[in-house]
């Protein structure tokens, strides 16, 4: 099967050989294996997305693209401005 992407909001999907570049296709066999990533663009938003369809061997598709909610989770170590050393 085949995986085609678009419409990516809040950060890209990556596959393990060209990591920060968007793929947009991957298989089930990258997808068992792995290899692909979502890579979140360091935005404040809560949630980010992607829609997918879905192709077999003999061309048959999921239908409709189909939007993947992914959840985002804030940094529990805010940045903190630069300064003097603490102690």
């Amino acid at each position: 099967m085949t995986f085609s992407v678009s419409s990516a909001h809040g950060g890209i999907i990556t596959q393990s050989g060209a990591p920060g570049l968007a793929a947009e296709t991957f298989t089930q066999a990258d997808l068992l294996a792995g290899r692909v990533h979502f890579a979140h663009d360091g935005s404040d938003e809560p949630t980010a997305n992607f829609a997918v369809v879905v192709t077999d061997h003999s061309g048959a598709t999921s239908g409709a693209a189909q939007t993947v909610l992914v959840s985002v989770r804030a940094s529990i170590y805010p940045l903190l401005p630069a300064g003097p050393p603490l102690g």
